[in-house]
């Protein structure tokens, strides 16, 4: 079974950047412009990970980890943004919404490495 990765961003640019950098994975990719498409996608789709922007309009990074965390709450939870006030980042990682967050610009790399890491944790996780 492979393994998938939703990620949701408001932005095409950062979306179309995202699906570049991982385009030679073997794992399922989606993208979600909103937080409602990502729920949407959610009910069809089951993921490993969701990487999510914080800041978006109607539904906020925040507000769909914590719907994610309570419906899927094997899903692992990002939060990858710009978004930099402390005291919302604090919250949301202190909630368990998301289990970690990065921060825009990302190194490809970086970001590939660590999610191919937490998918074999999972899996891992799931042998036992």
């Amino acid at each position: 079974m492979s393994n998938s990765i939703l990620f949701v961003d408001d932005e095409k640019p950062i979306l179309r950047a995202l699906s570049r950098t991982f385009q030679s994975s073997d794992d399922d990719l989606y993208f979600a412009e909103s937080g409602e498409e990502a729920l949407q996608l959610l009910t069809e789709h089951p993921v490993n990970i969701v990487v999510s922007d914080m800041r978006m309009p109607i539904m906020d990074g925040h507000q769909l980890l914590q719907k994610i965390k309570l419906l899927y709450p094997e899903t692992m939870r990002l939060i990858l943004s710009g978004f930099t006030e402390r005291e919302k980042v604090f919250r949301l990682l202190l909630d368990g919404s998301a289990q970690m967050y990065l921060a825009k610009p990302w190194n490809n790399q970086e970001l590939v490495a660590l999610v191919e890491s937490i998918l074999q944790l999972q899996s891992m996780l799931k042998e036992k």
